[in-house]
Protein backbone atom coordinates (compact mmCIF):
# COMPACT_ATOMS: atom_id res chain seq x y z
CA UNK A 1 0.00 0.00 0.00
CA UNK A 2 1.38 3.41 -0.88
CA UNK A 3 2.12 5.98 1.78
CA UNK A 4 -0.74 8.26 0.70
CA UNK A 5 -3.20 5.35 0.46
CA UNK A 6 -2.25 4.29 4.01
CA UNK A 7 -2.75 7.83 5.31
CA UNK A 8 -6.10 8.10 3.51
CA UNK A 9 -7.23 4.78 4.99
CA UNK A 10 -6.23 5.90 8.49
CA UNK A 11 -7.98 9.24 7.97
CA UNK A 12 -11.16 7.53 6.72
CA UNK A 13 -11.32 5.12 9.66
CA UNK A 14 -10.60 7.91 12.15
CA UNK A 15 -13.35 10.02 10.54
CA UNK A 16 -15.83 7.15 10.86
CA UNK A 17 -14.82 6.43 14.46
CA UNK A 18 -15.01 10.10 15.47
CA UNK A 19 -18.41 10.52 13.78
CA UNK A 20 -19.81 7.44 15.51
CA UNK A 21 -18.33 8.57 18.84
CA UNK A 22 -19.71 12.10 18.54
CA UNK A 23 -23.17 11.20 17.22
CA UNK A 24 -23.70 8.29 19.62
CA UNK A 25 -22.38 10.29 22.59
CA UNK A 26 -24.58 13.25 21.83
CA UNK A 27 -27.58 11.00 21.21
CA UNK A 28 -26.95 9.12 24.45
CA UNK A 29 -26.30 12.17 26.61
CA UNK A 30 -27.35 15.52 25.12
CA UNK A 31 -27.16 17.10 28.59
CA UNK A 32 -23.67 15.65 29.22
CA UNK A 33 -24.78 13.77 32.34
CA UNK A 34 -23.38 10.45 31.14
CA UNK A 35 -20.10 11.70 29.68
CA UNK A 36 -17.01 10.42 31.52
CA UNK A 37 -14.54 12.65 29.64
CA UNK A 38 -14.07 15.56 32.07
CA UNK A 39 -13.11 18.06 29.34
CA UNK A 40 -16.24 17.37 27.31
CA UNK A 41 -18.39 17.23 30.46
CA UNK A 42 -17.08 20.67 31.42
CA UNK A 43 -16.83 22.48 28.07
CA UNK A 44 -19.69 20.80 26.20
CA UNK A 45 -20.44 19.44 22.76
CA UNK A 46 -18.87 22.36 20.92
CA UNK A 47 -15.55 21.43 22.52
CA UNK A 48 -16.11 17.80 21.53
CA UNK A 49 -16.67 18.92 17.94
CA UNK A 50 -13.02 19.98 17.83
CA UNK A 51 -12.28 16.29 17.46
CA UNK A 52 -13.43 16.59 13.85
CA UNK A 53 -9.83 17.53 12.99
CA UNK A 54 -8.64 14.12 14.21
CA UNK A 55 -8.75 12.51 10.75
CA UNK A 56 -6.13 15.01 9.58
CA UNK A 57 -3.58 13.67 12.06
CA UNK A 58 -2.26 10.84 9.83
CA UNK A 59 -1.18 13.39 7.23
CA UNK A 60 0.86 15.23 9.85
CA UNK A 61 2.16 12.20 11.75
CA UNK A 62 1.07 8.68 10.69
CA UNK A 63 2.41 7.17 13.92
CA UNK A 64 0.07 9.39 15.96
CA UNK A 65 -2.77 8.43 13.61
CA UNK A 66 -2.13 4.73 14.24
CA UNK A 67 -1.88 5.33 18.00
CA UNK A 68 -5.22 7.14 17.96
CA UNK A 69 -6.97 4.53 15.83
CA UNK A 70 -7.49 1.87 18.53
CA UNK A 71 -8.73 4.26 21.22
CA UNK A 72 -11.06 6.00 18.76
CA UNK A 73 -12.63 2.73 17.70
CA UNK A 74 -12.96 1.54 21.30
CA UNK A 75 -14.64 4.76 22.47
CA UNK A 76 -17.08 4.59 19.55
CA UNK A 77 -17.80 0.92 20.33
CA UNK A 78 -18.33 1.70 24.02
CA UNK A 79 -20.78 4.48 23.18
CA UNK A 80 -22.72 2.22 20.81
CA UNK A 81 -22.83 -0.51 23.44
CA UNK A 82 -24.48 1.83 25.98
CA UNK A 83 -26.60 3.82 23.51
CA UNK A 84 -29.60 1.53 23.53
CA UNK A 85 -29.79 1.49 27.33
CA UNK A 86 -29.41 5.24 27.69
CA UNK A 87 -31.97 5.93 24.97
CA UNK A 88 -34.40 3.37 26.38
CA UNK A 89 -34.28 4.82 29.89
CA UNK A 90 -33.56 8.42 28.94
CA UNK A 91 -30.53 10.41 30.02
CA UNK A 92 -32.01 11.60 33.33
CA UNK A 93 -33.18 8.16 34.43
CA UNK A 94 -29.90 6.48 33.39
CA UNK A 95 -27.94 9.15 35.27
CA UNK A 96 -30.18 8.63 38.31
CA UNK A 97 -29.55 4.88 38.13
CA UNK A 98 -25.79 5.44 38.04
CA UNK A 99 -26.05 7.89 40.93
CA UNK A 100 -28.08 5.34 42.92
CA UNK A 101 -25.40 2.75 42.31
CA UNK A 102 -22.73 5.08 43.69
CA UNK A 103 -24.90 5.81 46.73
CA UNK A 104 -25.03 2.10 47.55
CA UNK A 105 -21.59 2.33 49.14
CA UNK A 106 -20.10 0.25 46.34
CA UNK A 107 -17.76 2.96 45.10
CA UNK A 108 -14.74 0.76 45.78
CA UNK A 109 -16.19 -1.97 43.57
CA UNK A 110 -16.84 0.55 40.79
CA UNK A 111 -13.31 1.93 41.04
CA UNK A 112 -11.69 -1.50 41.05
CA UNK A 113 -13.85 -2.54 38.07
CA UNK A 114 -12.93 0.53 36.06
CA UNK A 115 -9.23 0.35 36.90
CA UNK A 116 -9.21 -3.40 36.23
CA UNK A 117 -10.90 -2.94 32.86
CA UNK A 118 -8.44 -0.22 31.89
CA UNK A 119 -5.56 -2.41 33.03
CA UNK A 120 -6.75 -5.32 30.86
CA UNK A 121 -6.88 -3.05 27.82
CA UNK A 122 -3.43 -1.65 28.63
CA UNK A 123 -2.01 -5.18 29.01
CA UNK A 124 -3.50 -6.05 25.60
CA UNK A 125 -1.62 -3.08 24.17
CA UNK A 126 1.63 -4.09 25.89
CA UNK A 127 1.31 -7.59 24.49
CA UNK A 128 0.73 -6.22 20.99
CA UNK A 129 3.84 -4.09 21.41
CA UNK A 130 5.89 -7.09 22.60
CA UNK A 131 4.61 -9.28 19.76
CA UNK A 132 5.37 -6.75 17.03
CA UNK A 133 8.15 -8.32 15.01
CA UNK A 134 10.06 -5.13 14.26
CA UNK A 135 9.53 -3.21 17.50
CA UNK A 136 9.04 0.50 16.90
CA UNK A 137 9.39 -0.08 13.16
CA UNK A 138 6.15 -2.07 13.14
CA UNK A 139 2.73 -0.38 12.96
CA UNK A 140 1.31 -2.89 15.45
CA UNK A 141 3.75 -1.54 18.06
CA UNK A 142 2.21 1.94 17.76
CA UNK A 143 -1.32 0.56 17.69
CA UNK A 144 -0.49 -1.31 20.91
CA UNK A 145 0.93 1.84 22.50
CA UNK A 146 -2.33 3.61 21.66
CA UNK A 147 -4.21 0.85 23.50
CA UNK A 148 -1.93 1.27 26.52
CA UNK A 149 -2.72 5.00 26.64
CA UNK A 150 -6.42 4.31 26.13
CA UNK A 151 -6.53 1.70 28.90
CA UNK A 152 -4.93 4.08 31.39
CA UNK A 153 -7.04 7.06 30.30
CA UNK A 154 -10.31 5.09 30.25
CA UNK A 155 -9.67 3.62 33.70
CA UNK A 156 -8.90 7.05 35.13
CA UNK A 157 -11.78 8.87 33.41
CA UNK A 158 -14.34 6.25 34.42
CA UNK A 159 -13.04 6.24 37.99
CA UNK A 160 -13.22 10.04 38.09
CA UNK A 161 -16.76 9.88 36.72
CA UNK A 162 -17.82 7.42 39.45
CA UNK A 163 -16.22 9.55 42.16
CA UNK A 164 -17.93 12.65 40.75
CA UNK A 165 -21.31 10.85 40.89
CA UNK A 166 -20.60 9.62 44.42
CA UNK A 167 -19.80 13.14 45.63
CA UNK A 168 -23.11 14.41 44.22
CA UNK A 169 -24.94 11.63 46.03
Amino acid sequence: MSDIAFKLLLAAILAIAWTVEFVSGRSMSPGLRLIANPAIARFGWRFAALGAVMPLLPFYNPIMGVMLLGPSLLVAANNLERLWFARSLGEARFAALLKEATESRRLGLAISSFIGSGLMIAVTGVMLMLLSSQGQGDWSYWFGLGLVFYGVAAGLMRTTFAVRLHRRA
